[in-house]
């Protein structure tokens, strides 16, 4: 019996320190006030990657679910300083934020700070008139918003994952679209971290960000530079010229981007079996890489009700690789082989066209966001690779690939207010084309020609009702609401994926779900 006791005693010990999982603390300011909407990360210590994040609640207060091992505390907020520390235990204790201001000779200019509040199911960070204006591009805006990490377009929304982003109602295809978009453009920042029915399933977040209506006639631009030194120098130069009349604009950006990179690696593996085998590799990597990209396009806001909009995009690039790798292997201390590779490889983008048309209105109390988009490009990519062996003999390897790709995209969206919600209903529609060539001198890989088509209808209906009783005092970022979804998929698919069929085949796809999330404080029920 003590013993069966004993071992109870331990099974439980075990398992509250399991559950014990969380590293919990408190952000305030100088003042010891709470400070609300502040980023906390942890970060491996090894290489600062990015393990999990929260932000701060209303009271200053963060959980995140995981342990320490031996990772960093990192918090940021907009107007303050950087905080790093050790993470030592469950309780990292009170985190004090200091104000970040700048001197100007014996002047301290301190800007306001963004108002950051939830509406609905979206954090909205407000950036006009704030610090986070004079950022600099729509890059270094989205590193600051709250429950966002990432840089350089590459982003991601805690516990989320990699986001879908929009500009003024059309999605981001490609990452420059975000190092065009100067800070001063850019009126707030929604982080939706509960997307309806109306994105696609595998969409798990979503950034919007919406820019300022144009003010003034007349001719307008920016010019911007910026230049690093990673090993080797980069520069970025950028042009954004705008003339503007009544609600007509008409605009171009013009960018152009140099850099060459550097990489240098050592591995050392050692298998211990029969005999010891050991293996060293060496990698040197230097890669050059020229771009240039322009974007066209004009606007017109009819009124406040009405807007519409198209642009082109042009571009071309040309990356250059220098691989230079070694391997030496050992056979009991004995020497069994060395090679050595040095090679060049091109990838050449030739303009590449994106061109984009939408509308965003109000027709009485019925809205409508339409948005189509065409994207074609080419990529070819040429690779000579000099091998050399123990004995001295010489192995030449080269590979040539072309790639074409093309897609034709549209989505509709209608919504209407309807009781204390509103009622969504919309289609989309996306039809691609992709074709690669692939040629080598190397028989054991041989030549291969792909292609592949792909097209997808989608429609959805989707009501949401918002109850103000179970709404008061939320601190969560989970909207309370009623939501009944319906969305359906339609996908053409080539015949030679069925073999009973002479031409296309329709499938449809229909998926049906109901779920009513009540929030207050800190409780949420969901239903499925």
């Amino acid at each position: 019996m003590k013993k069966v006791f004993s071992t109870t005693i331990l099974c439980l010990s075990a398992m509250t320190q399991m559950m014990a999982q969380n590293i919990m603390g408190k952000v305030v300011d100088t003042k010891g006030e709470p400070l609300a909407f502040a980023n906390v990360v942890l970060l491996n210590r090894q290489d600062s990657a990015f393990v999990k994040g929260v932000v701060s609640g209303e009271d200053g207060s963060f959980s995140i679910d995981s342990v320490c091992n031996g990772g960093i505390i990192k918090v940021t907020s907009v107007g303050y300083k950087t905080i790093c520390k050790d993470c030592e235990g469950e309780n990292v204790g009170v985190i004090k934020m200091e104000e970040d201001s700048k001197m100007l000779g014996e002047v301290v200019v301190k800007s306001s700070r963004p108002v950051i509040a939830i509406k609905g199911n979206a954090l909205v960070t407000t950036v006009v008139n704030s610090q986070l204006s004079h950022a600099g591009t729509a890059n270094d805006v989205l590193r600051q918003v709250p429950m966002v990490t990432g840089r350089d377009g590459n982003f991601e929304v805690f516990g989320k994952g990699v986001p879908l982003i929009y500009i003024n109602g059309h999605v981001v295809q490609d990452k420059n679209e975000l190092a065009q978009l100067n800070s001063q453009d850019i009126k707030n920042v929604e982080v939706i971290t509960n997307p309806g029915a109306k994105y696609d399933a595998s969409v798990k977040s979503v950034i919007r960000i919406r820019t300022k209506p144009s003010r003034g006639e007349g001719f307008g631009g920016t010019l911007r530079a910026q230049n690093g030194f990673r090993h080797y120098f980069s520069s970025m130069e950028q042009a954004n010229l705008k003339y503007r009349k009544g609600g007509l604009e008409v605009f171009t950006n013009l960018n152009y981007y140099t850099g060459q990179f550097y990489s240098y690696g050592v591995t050392n593996m050692e298998t211990k079996a029969s005999t010891n085998w050991l293996q060293n590799i060496e990698s040197i990597g230097r890669m050059r890489n020229n771009e240039f990209f322009g974007k066209f396009g004009l606007s017109w806001m009819l009124n406040e009700h009405h807007s519409i909009g198209a642009y082109y995009v042009n571009g071309a690039g040309l990356q250059k690789e220098y691989p230079d790798y070694k391997s030496i292997s050992y056979d009991d201390g004995t020497l069994k082989d060395e090679v050595s590779t040095i090679g060049l490889n091109r990838t050449h983008a030739v303009p590449k066209h994106h061109a984009n048309i939408y509308y965003n209105g109000e027709v009485g109390k019925l809205g409508v966001d339409f948005n189509m988009d065409y994207m074609w490009r080419k990529k070819r990519k040429t690779s000579n690779l000099s091998e050399k062996n123990i004995n001295n003999e010489n192995n030449s390897v080269t590979s040539n690939g072309i790639g074409h790709s093309r897609m034709f995209a549209e989505k509709l969206v209608l919504s209407y207010p309807l009781w204390k919600g509103q009622i969504e209903v919309g289609n989309e529609y996306t039809a691609s084309q992709t074709l690669n060539d692939f040629n080598t001198n190397m028989a054991t890989i041989g030549n291969s020609n792909t292609k592949s088509n792909e097209k997808n209808m989608a429609g959805f209906l989707s009501i949401g009702q918002q109850s103000e009783s179970c709404c008061r005092g939320r601190t969560s970022l989970r909207a309370c609401q009623l939501q009944i979804h319906r969305k359906w998929t339609t996908q053409r698919r080539p015949k030679q994926d069925y073999t009973t069929c002479p031409s296309w085949l329709f499938y449809r796809d229909w998926k049906n779900a109901i779920i009513i999330e009540l929030h207050k404080q800190d409780s949420t029920s969901i239903i499925r």
